[in-house]
């Protein structure tokens, strides 16, 4: 058993855990990791054997291993007393004999005399040495176990704090119930939000903490000043909480405001461009309403499009961009990825456009995508799928468009170049009455024509010189410094040529997951339509406890397909149409299949309402109608015996005299015969009708 333990694992018997801090092959040193009194002991192969044969010898996961792997900063005041209690022990865990306890002593003793250190101090580091790992990372303080971090202190009865010296009234203690007043007080005060802006246009928060601990005494009293007499939580316990519960951070971002404080106070790093190596290291994509209305095709206006940026990080190159007149979501996100890595002449083309690959030269995958924290970009679906395609999507932090200051600013470069050239502007910031343009009824542009506007300035800018700074000290003097040049150069001296990608199927990568359940074998559900797998033939019969699910692709802008995402191996996405049952669908965006599938359930919930009022008004009158049936059957047939009352059942002729009735409200009123031709004028006929009877019970009726 004991030539396959290994050194330094745990291992438990006997209901105890014990470390093998040396394995010599004929014996094992152990030694008990919980026993605060332990020291090393040996054991023979025999006696293991004999251990294991009685009570199974089990390895077990070290119950320190976390407390070991603490990782501080180099120079930390931790690793420095780790590495003093190091080398004051290394003369204790070391050598032959080490786990002997007579050699301990002696070892301890001549270090005592040397007045290296106390005694208990020896045995105590040693043993947590050889008890926790035999790493030097054994010997770091548990002051991060210390002090109850986190836990409410308590002095008994007494009050925590200094004795109060001024004041009647006594001062409140806090409690659970006084931080949720405070945190409320402070939301409805320095974070509710209101600033004033001075001359420089630098906000101020409306507020501070007098006027918090106003609010705070107000809810405290709850509307009795009185009871501020008696008792009431002191300012500095506000300011105390104040400060202790909210980082300098979210104390500036409160009294600047959130926007001013991302751009103006909190701490820039470095540049994105200044840890890059070069072109197609990372693309930085954002989105912004851009300010230019468009209209239909009958020049009505139509609205305000959004436009999508992918910027290169090095160069500032536009990469790709994308124009749309709905709002930023997963599906643009994926798109205007997808415009940045394809070929730029085929895309031109797409929008009647020729030019030549030298006009705009990005093509090809970066080695990473870099967004903001917007739900488009935040999405796990964005992060896996483009991961499966040897690219990362890096977020940046909450507000911080400084981060990605060239996509930034290149709304503002495009939006210059266009601006004086379109019709249809609106300003940014400025009402109307001061200034401000918004004049919808101007919107004339189509959304293609302003496409097609975008791409012309797209590729004059990035043909415009940026400065001479901004490029390394390898960068030829000789050459420009626009976007174009440097990528070009980048692309020759620093990065290669990007990866090619396969756009049909990168745009298939992109396209948003879903679990849709699977019927008759071959029917897909999601989202409540239905659609069909071609490839499968399947059965028109119901499959009972069916539970077998199919990841899909869904394409935002068309509900008429969806796409089975490749099994285990394969890599073709399979198109799957719409069932000839929804085919009212087809055409539609998911947006509007979707809202036209709850505008019909909208409606069919009313008419099912309305029916189930139509069923109960049915059922009231019914049950009037027969029970004054079946009163005056009771009625008419008390003095009828049972003969009598079957006297008249399959009788044809009056069969079809009650049928008359249903047959003239039936028919046309022209064609209907007066009721009192109807009525039998003599005795004649009479007798007639009362013969014919009679013998309809002997003889067949020609209708039977």
């Amino acid at each position: 058993m004991l030539e396959v333990m290994f050194k330094n694992r745990v291992y438990t018997w006997q209901e105890k855990k014990y470390r093998l801090l040396d394995n010599f092959g004929d014996f094992g040193v152990f030694i008990d990791i919980n026993d605060p009194g332990a020291f090393p002991f040996k054991k023979t192969a025999d006696e293991i054997a004999k251990i294991d044969s009685e009570t199974t010898i089990l390895g077990i996961e070290d119950p320190w291993s976390e407390r070991i792997n603490r990782v501080y900063k180099p120079g930390h005041k931790h690793l420095m007393m780790r590495d003093e209690n190091l080398k004051r022990i290394e003369k204790l865990i070391t050598g032959l004999e080490y786990w002997d306890r007579r050699e301990l002593t002696d070892r301890i003793t001549v270090l005592v005399n040397l007045k290296v250190g106390a005694k208990s101090t020896f045995y105590r580091y040693s043993r947590r040495y050889w008890q926790r790992g035999q790493t030097p990372n054994t010997l770091l303080p548990d002051y991060p176990n210390s002090g109850g971090k986190g836990k409410r202190k308590s002095r008994q009865n007494g009050k925590l704090g200094r004795t109060q010296e001024y004041g009647d009234y006594e001062l409140e203690q806090m409690t659970p119930e006084l931080e949720s007043m405070m945190r409320k007080a402070i939301k409805l005060t320095v974070l509710s939000g209101k600033y004033t802006v001075d001359k420089k246009g630098k906000p101020k928060n409306v507020f501070n903490l007098n006027d918090t601990y106003t609010e705070l005494l107000t809810l405290y009293c709850e509307g009795d000043v009185s009871k501020l007499d008696k008792s009431k939580p002191s300012k500095d316990l506000l300011r105390a909480y104040y400060y202790q519960k909210y980082t300098p951070e979210a104390r500036a971002n409160a009294k600047y405001g959130h926007k001013h404080f991302k751009s103006n106070i909190s701490k820039l790093a470095s540049s994105v461009s200044e840890n890059l190596v070069g072109p197609g290291y990372s693309y930085e994509i954002d989105a912004t309403p851009f300010d230019a209305g468009v209209a239909d095709d009958e020049r009505f206006p139509l609205g305000r499009p959004t436009l999508y940026e992918v910027v290169d990080g090095d160069t500032s190159a536009i990469t790709g961009f994308l124009l749309t007149l709905t709002p930023p979501s997963y599906f643009n996100a994926m798109n205007a990825m997808v415009a940045s890595v394809r070929n730029k002449v085929e895309l031109c083309k797409e929008f009647g456009m020729d030019i030549e690959h030298e006009d705009w030269p990005m093509e090809g995958l970066p080695k990473a995508f870099f967004g903001d924290l917007g739900s488009d970009f935040k999405s796990k679906k964005i992060t896996s799928v483009t991961v499966n395609n040897g690219v990362a999507f890096i977020n940046s932090g909450a507000s911080q468009p400084e981060k990605r200051s060239k996509v930034e600013r290149t709304f503002g470069r495009l939006y210059k170049e266009v601006k004086s050239k379109i019709p249809g502007l609106i300003s940014s910031y400025l009402p109307k009455k001061h200034g401000g343009k918004y004049n919808p009824e101007d919107y004339t542009l189509l959304l293609s024509e302003l496409n097609k506007i975008l791409l012309r300035y797209t590729m004059v800018l990035n043909s415009e010189t940026m400065g001479v700074g901004k490029v390394g000290s390898d960068y030829p003097a000789e050459l420009d410094t626009s976007p174009n040049s440097k990528w070009k150069w980048g692309i020759s001296h620093r990065t290669g040529p990007l990866h090619s990608t396969d756009t049909e199927q990168f745009w298939y990568s992109l396209l948003e997951r879903h679990t849709a359940t699977v019927s008759k074998q071959h029917i897909l559900t999601v989202k409540g339509l239905k659609y069909d797998i071609p490839d499968r033939p399947g059965l028109r019969t119901k499959i009972f406890n069916n539970r077998q699910k199919e990841q899909v692709a869904i394409d935002q802008s068309d509900a008429s397909h969806i796409y089975l995402v490749p099994e285990d191996g394969e890599s073709k996405y399979i198109k799957c149409p719409l069932t000839s049952e929804f085919r009212r669908f087809k055409g539609l965006t998911w947006v509007d299949a979707i809202a036209l599938k709850q505008s019909t359930k909208h409606a069919n919930a009313n008419a099912t309402h309305e029916t189930e009022k139509r069923k109960v008004k049915a059922s009231i009158e019914t049950k009037e109608e027969v029970q004054a049936a079946v009163r005056d059957k009771a009625e008419k047939s008390k003095d009828r015996s049972k003969q009598d009352e079957l006297s008249r059942l399959g009788n044809k002729e009056t069969q079809r005299e009650q049928s008359k009735e249903i047959y003239n409200a039936v028919k046309p009123k022209s064609a209907r015969t007066p009721s009192t031709e109807y009525e039998i004028q003599d005795t004649a006929t009479q007798t007639y009708h009362v013969a014919r009877s009679r013998l309809n019970q002997f003889f067949m009726d020609d209708e039977d």
